[in-house]
């Protein structure tokens, strides 16, 4: 809680970086607090990568060199290796061949939700090394 307001003017921008950075300098005590965060995130990653338009999904997938290939232009489907869709082979909701699947357009966010944890956890431990943190 603020018992002062802030003296200046501060863009929301920036409000929202150092937000961010505090939270981050937080959340990076604790192994458990870091999986907490990790997974928080996750979810929030999948509910904003579902409510993107396909086009914009397709966007993020190639951008982010998530490996994928678009396959049968009046179905959507995807070509990805085995090991980026083991949720969904698991499941047995995608087409398994010769080490890749066939993924429906519906579960093309399983790409990027497998991806996600380890770029956000490479991106805590830069964030440590930078800081000089250490785990506790």
């Amino acid at each position: 809680f603020y018992g002062q307001p802030p003296i200046k003017n501060i863009p929301i921008s920036e409000f929202q970086t150092f937000a961010v950075e505090r939270l981050k300098r937080k959340l990076s005590s604790y192994e458990y607090e870091k999986r907490w965060f990790i997974q928080q995130e996750i979810y929030l990653f999948s509910y904003r990568f579902n409510d993107l338009l396909s086009k914009c999904k397709y966007y993020f997938l190639h951008r982010n060199n998530l490996q994928y290939e678009r396959r049968y232009s009046k179905v959507s489907v995807f070509l990805s290796p085995f090991q980026d869709a083991l949720d969904l082979v698991r499941t047995r909701k995608v087409y398994l061949k010769g080490g890749y699947v066939y993924i429906p357009h519906k579960d093309i966010d399983t790409i990027g939700l497998n991806d996600f944890p380890i770029r956000l956890s490479y991106a805590f431990a830069n964030y440590y090394m930078a800081c000089n943190l250490y785990v506790m």
